[in-house]
Order: C-alpha cells, then sequence, then structure tokens
C-alpha cells in the first residue's frame, strides 16, 4: 500500500520473469531456505500476489456485473493492464503450487504454513469469481479460462482443493469445451484435474464421468 502501481506492476513482471527463468527458487536466493529471513522475500511475493489478485479479479468482475467480489472498492483499472496484471500474478501464483507440491523442499522451508495460507488465500478469490461468473460472464472470456486454468492446477497440486471445488466442475467442463472449439487445448490442464477429482472417492468420481458425458466428452 506504501507504493504506486507505476513501481508494483514492474516489481511483480520482474520476479514473475526471474521465476520462469530460475524457478520459484530463485525467491531463497543462493544456499538452503532454512530460516524465517530466508522465507522472508518468498512469503512477501506470495501475499503481495494474493491481494493483487484479490484486487484484479473484484475490478474483473464489477467491470462485467454488480456486485463484484467482496465490499472493498478499488480505483478502475485499464483493461490493458488489468489483463496484463492478471497474467503476472497468475504465473507467480501456479508456480508456487507446484513448487511447495514437492514435500521435498517442505523442511528447507521455515514459513510453509504462511506461504500456505497465501495461497489459500489466493485460490479463494478464484473459486469466489467463478462461482459468481458461472451465472454471470460469457464462460469464453479470457480471464474465465485463466482462472480456471489455475484452479486446475491447485487441484493437482492440492488434493484437498477438491472439496473446495466440486460445486464448479460443471461450468468448468463448459468453459473447456469451448475454449477446445475455439483451438485452444484445454485438455493440457483439464484432464490432470479430472483424474484427481476422479480418484478421491468412488462418489466423487461416478459425479465427474457423469459431467464428461453430460459435456459431449
Amino acid at each position: 500500500s506504501k507504493i504506486s502501481d507505476q513501481q508494483r506492476d514492474p516489481a511483480l513482471s520482474l520476479a514473475s520473469a526471474m521465476i520462469a527463468i530460475f524457478g520459484v527458487a530463485w525467491c531463497w536466493g543462493p544456499g538452503t531456505a532454512d530460516t524465517s529471513e530466508d522465507d522472508k522475500f518468498a512469503e512477501l511475493l506470495l501475499h503481495l500476489v494474493s491481494v493483487e489478485m484479490y484486487l484484479f479479479l473484484q475490478e474483473a468482475a464489477h467491470q462485467v456485473s454488480e456486485p463484484s467480489i467482496g465490499s472493498i472498492s478499488s480505483p478502475p483499472q485499464s483493461p490493458n493492464r488489468l489483463h496484463r496484471m492478471i497474467a503476472v500474478s497468475f504465473s507467480i501464483m501456479e508456480a508456487f503450487l507446484g513448487y511447495l507440491a514437492n514435500t521435498e523442499v517442505h523442511p528447507l522451508i521455515a514459513s510453509l504454513p504462511a506461504l500456505h495460507s497465501a495461497i489459500a488465500n489466493g485460490m479463494g478469490v478464484v473459486v469466489e469469481f467463478l462461482t459468481q461468473a458461472k451465472d454471470r460472464m460469457d464462460a469464453h472470456a479470457p480471464i474465465v479460462l485463466a482462472c480456471v486454468r489455475l484452479l486446475c492446477a491447485w487441484v493437482v497440486e492440492d488434493t484437498d482443493a477438491a472439496l473446495t471445488t466440486k460445486e464448479l466442475l460443471p461450468f468448468v467442463l463448459t468453459v473447456c469445451s469451448g475454449a477446445d472449439a475455439e483451438g485452444i487445448d484445454a485438455t493440457s490442464f483439464l484432464l490432470p484435474a479430472l483424474l484427481v477429482l476422479s480418484t478421491d472417492s468412488l462418489q466423487r468420481g461416478v459425479r465427474v464421468i457423469r459431467c464428461v458425458i453430460a459435456h459431449g466428452g
């Protein structure tokens, strides 16, 4: 809150680029992350991304319909900046999801609970956005597909996410079916999530199969 968008946006974009090149471990610098001091940058970055996701998705929902997510108002964002920074924030979140799914790094991260909390907060915003979007937004909108992609990544890396996302499954399949029709390969991120959802329990597996069949799978 103490810096402007003109300072925050390039910083997040740079962090996203560095993570894409060097991996999430870059956030801890050289050596082993085994103290809370080492964790400070990663924790700050992920919490900032979580907050930015809330603000960006709130604004995206506000541009389409009322009411927007939550009750905190934010200044209107230009469409170009909104889409660009959603992509940046999502790329960082997805990278952390994959990195923290590796249990071998867990003993090396002192602030693991705080990082998981930031992920849960950010993904909670995505779930809430999609819950509203299924009734108010075009299922073919790029931002909806981006949210579905991130949601699928979360389900794959965190099986507990299945309990939160199961009600969104029909809408997720609708979004991905539309993406495939437009030449976008949604199977690459949808199929791994479906496998996780279907193997979690027999009852959920039957539900997943029925949803897939109903949507022409």
